[in-house]
Order: structure tokens, then C-alpha cells, then sequence
């Protein structure tokens, strides 16, 4: 099912959420919030887990991970990663991360 909003250059309801194009910025959002603004994120992932190793192998390489560490320190692996919106940042830490490793902790940290 399509909806317009009026005042987008292109604009509709796919999947839940609003998707829409004005001027080269993407706004995308879920039913909650039909404005939420989604943009490019940067994030740094930090993991503590006994399965750094295989963690870092495991993303190396994905389309949208730019780096990913091994390290000293209060955390095992850093990675980093961009997405188009905080809803793909969260689905990689949750399905790439999380639920395929044992992992202790994650910390997230959204470049500004």
C-alpha cells in the first residue's frame, strides 16, 4: 500500500515506515514517529567477548564495516561501520554480533 505526503518530492509507506526524499535529504521513520529523520550513521561498535578473534573475522570484509580491530584494553575487537539509519546500525549489532557469538558486552558510539 502506497501513501503520499505532501511536500516530498517523492514520499511513501513501505514496510512499516515512511520513506520519503526532499531535496537530496532521506527522512524514513517507524509508525511511531512518522518523522524521524534517518541519515548516514558512523558508528565505532566496541565488543567483550572471549570470540574477538572470530567476531572480527566474521564482519571483515561486510559491505557496510569500514574497519574492524582486534585490541587492548577494557574491550576486545573495535569495530566500524556505516549505515543509512540508526534501524540498520541496531540489526547489525543485533544479528551480525550478538546473536551469532557469545558475546558479554557491546558498546555503541554514534559519531556526531
Amino acid at each position: 500500500m502506497r501513501e503520499v505526503l505532501e511536500g516530498a518530492s517523492w514520499a511513501w509507506w513501505d514496510e512499516g515506515r515512511w520513506l520519503l526524499n526532499v531535496a537530496e535529504v532521506h527522512l524514513s521513520s517507524n509508525p511511531l514517529n512518522p518523522f524521524l529523520l534517518y541519515w548516514r550513521v558512523r558508528a565505532y561498535i566496541l565488543v567483550k567477548s572471549r570470540e574477538a578473534e572470530n567476531i572480527v573475522k566474521h564482519v571483515r570484509g561486510m559491505e557496510n564495516v569500514r574497519f574492524a580491530d582486534l585490541v587492548y584494553g577494557g574491550y576486545d575487537a573495535v569495530i566500524v561501520v556505516e549505515f543509512e539509519g540508526l534501524e540498520r546500525l541496531g540489526r547489525f549489532v543485533m544479528e551480525e554480533i550478538r546473536n551469532r557469538f557469545k558475546v558479554e558486552e557491546t558498546m555503541t558510539l554514534i559519531v556526531v
